[in-house]
């Protein structure tokens, strides 16, 4: 609903992630049936920020048990000649996101910008990088610290030639009866990427939405049970993967993130993690998703070596900087 203002710029609230979303897709240029490449580059850029932003409202609202309460500050046609548009998310926790730009066509007002850090105690800024660095220079803040930076990456598992995985990798939904493997397996993510993650997984377990990969290999032998001296291959568990988020894009389709993509330290280096990630691309393929979307540390050399050689391609990079004012 719209908030009565006597403020130039209007701000709605919105309880709904989806109906958030809804209210922002709107493309107010005419794309036609052939949209630029210029404007299709800038959609998957948003699209990735906005996968982020819904993880995160996710995560703490799993941990608080607590919602999120989604904003979208407009600037009218007669203060901004051309569209402008912010929008935010106020967590749980009573930390206030603002996202440097919430639309692939939106431009970056001062005014606007301005507005919004008088009327809210914003926190954190968050959204591609060169955009969240001018949104707080038309706020007149300093950078205070950057918290977070992470590349996106993505990749269309329904156009690309998809390599079979190795045939002994085998991947189930996780069920309760992994509560304390997926315990001990969070923490160990938690600690290689300083984020919480417990509440994380388990949650994503409820929903059907984690999977869990197990290693069939003559490594691993049952005892003989008779006196045929036949072998009894058994599997071993060495990781997981979670389909984290469900986005719907008029221009580029459905895509999907993948999150929470671990693999149990003495296992890894094998080939192990290109071989999770082909079987979540058939999954997704199946699933008719155009595009599958993960995130890495863009200071980590190697995992943008990794999943480039695993065909993804680099579409942004996202980075939540923490914010004080100047003066």
């Amino acid at each position: 609903m719209a908030e009565r203002t006597l403020d130039p710029f209007r701000v709605e609230w919105c309880e709904s992630p989806r109906l958030w979303l809804d209210q922002i897709l709107a493309v107010p240029a005419e794309q036609g049936s052939s949209p630029t490449a210029e404007f299709l580059k800038a959609r998957r850029a948003w699209i990735a920020t906005h996968h982020q932003v819904l993880s995160m409202a996710e995560r703490f609202e799993t941990e608080s048990r607590r919602s999120s309460l989604f904003m979208t500050l407009h600037a009218p046609s007669e203060v901004s000649k051309s569209r402008s548009l912010l929008s935010g998310v106020v967590l749980p926790a009573g930390r206030v996101y603002l996202i440097s730009r919430p639309h692939s066509e939106s431009v970056l007002d001062e005014g606007l910008a301005r507005y919004a850090f008088q009327r809210f105690h914003i926190e954190s800024v968050l959204g591609e990088r060169k955009h969240t660095e001018r949104l707080i220079q038309l706020a007149g803040k300093n950078v205070k610290q950057i918290s977070n930076r992470q590349t996106a990456w993505e990749k269309n598992p329904i156009s690309a030639e998809l390599q079979m995985p190795m045939d002994n990798v085998e991947v189930r939904r996780a069920q309760e009866s992994d509560r304390l493997t997926l315990i001990k397996w969070a923490d160990g993510f938690g600690s290689e990427t300083g984020a919480s993650s417990r509440e994380e997984v388990l949650e994503w377990m409820k929903r059907g939405k984690l999977f869990v990969f197990s290693l069939r290999d003559p490594a691993f032998l049952a005892p003989q049970s008779s006196s045929t001296h036949s072998a009894k291959t058994i599997s071993k568990l060495i990781g997981m993967a979670a389909y984290s988020g469900d986005f719907r894009d008029r221009y580029l389709g459905r895509s999907q993130r993948i999150s929470l993509l671990y693999i149990i330290p003495e296992m890894r280096r094998q080939g192990l993690g290109k071989s999770i990630l082909r079987i979540l691309e058939l999954e997704s393929k199946m699933e008719s998703t155009s595009s599958v979307v993960l995130f890495s540390d863009s200071t980590q050399a190697r995992a943008a070596s990794f999943y480039s050689l695993a065909g993804f391609l680099p579409v942004g990079e996202i980075a939540e900087f923490s914010v004080r004012t100047t003066g």
